[in-house]
């Protein structure tokens, strides 16, 4: 917000009734909140897809998917336990 960039899909912000004012806010209103719970929710379905695909991955190939993997799905959870 600070750079005047959002990465908020638009139309969840619009669902939300998130403004521009919100993202630039010191704290996190129920309304961002809210999008940014939808957010998670779209990234837990391609986790899920994600995981399924990592047994096709040739075996010499996988670690380096599941590492980071496990990185971006740390991040998730601590999205998910912030306010």
């Amino acid at each position: 917000a600070v750079m005047k960039r959002a990465y908020i899909p638009a139309k969840v912000m619009r669902r939300c009734r998130v403004t521009n004012e919100m993202l630039a806010a010191p704290y996190t209103s129920k309304e961002l909140r809210a999008a940014i719970l939808i957010l998670v929710d779209r990234a837990e379905k391609h986790y899920q897809l994600a995981r399924s695909g990592i047994a096709t991955i040739p075996r010499m190939r996988r670690r380096p998917v599941i590492v980071a993997y496990h990185l971006y799905r740390g991040i998730l959870e601590s999205i998910e336990l912030s306010d």
